[in-house]
């Protein structure tokens, strides 16, 4: 039955998101993928889970991520959200728990075919009611940023802009693309932040304890550190020099991996989905 479910969500993603402009990336099953500009990349990834429906990841990379091949095909759920974290972001006020567990991918496979079918273009529905927009709104690094912030959990500064702890660490993007912000477009004001720990507890979801204050502190000191960082990169030439050479092998590294995996546009067509 395992491998039925995700082939069943494999081809109904398949032919819905093929029609969006996405392609199965040759070598990852279930990964689907679309340029959605020159230095931005649309991923959308289906996870098998141990008897339960395969999860839905979905997120944004650049080319100057160290490695994208590998953050493809091992590292899925450590850089990318599930359904219902983008569900939560569009509608913090109206989500149950059924809801959240079923786009998190917290349900279990049934028992028939025509169900797990439903379960699917369902979990599709969602995918392209909830993120293909953002993503198609990634058309540029500058656009990527904010997304990150809010959507992911790949952006970080290096201050050498050589600590590189993931394949994933989009750690020099704010360099390359001259990013000039605080890092806190993602920061909830005090009204927003207080009326989501609201609708948490009216629904029996543990939130941290904080208070909006400790909240904020953390982000801003976050924000700081990661500021702090792009500016030593960006006043050092010799810094900044390493950083943006590296940028340009990084590119080149998965450039070859998108051609490989047939996901650039003209490139053969990409793999399969079981």
């Amino acid at each position: 039955m395992h491998t039925t479910v995700l082939s069943e969500f494999g081809r109904v993603f398949g032919t819905g998101l093929t029609r969006q402009g996405f392609l199965p990336a040759a070598g990852s099953d279930g990964v689907f993928a679309r340029m959605t500009g020159s230095e931005t990349v649309g991923i959308i990834a289906l996870q098998p889970q141990r008897d339960l429906l395969p999860a839905v990841y979905c997120g944004i990379a650049t080319l100057y991520c160290p490695s994208l091949e590998t953050a493809v095909r091992e590292e899925i759920p450590a850089w990318l959200h599930t359904l219902d974290y983008f569900y939560r972001a569009h509608y913090p006020d109206t989500w149950t728990l059924e809801t959240l567990d079923t786009l998190s991918g917290h349900t279990s496979v049934p028992q028939n075919t025509d169900a797990v079918q439903k379960a699917a273009q369902n979990a599709l529905r969602w995918t392209e009611q909830l993120v293909l927009p953002l993503l198609g709104a990634v058309t540029d690094l500058k656009a990527a940023i904010p997304f990150l912030l809010r959507y992911g959990r790949s952006l970080t500064v290096s201050a050498d802009g050589s600590a590189v702890l993931s394949s994933f660490a989009e750690d020099l993007l704010c360099i390359k693309a001259d990013y000039q912000g605080d890092f806190l477009e993602a920061m909830e004001t005090r009204r927003e932040y207080e009326q989501h720990r609201r609708s948490d507890a009216e629904r029996g979801v543990t939130t941290e304890p904080a208070d909006y204050t400790e909240y904020a502190r953390k982000q801003k000191e976050e924000a700081a550190c990661k500021r702090q960082a792009a500016d030593i990169l960006r006043s050092s030439p010799e810094l900044r020099d390493k950083a943006l050479a590296e940028c340009e092998l990084r590119c080149s590294r998965n450039l070859t991996y998108l051609r490989k995996a047939g996901i650039l546009p003209g490139s053969p067509q990409g793999g399969t989905s079981r």
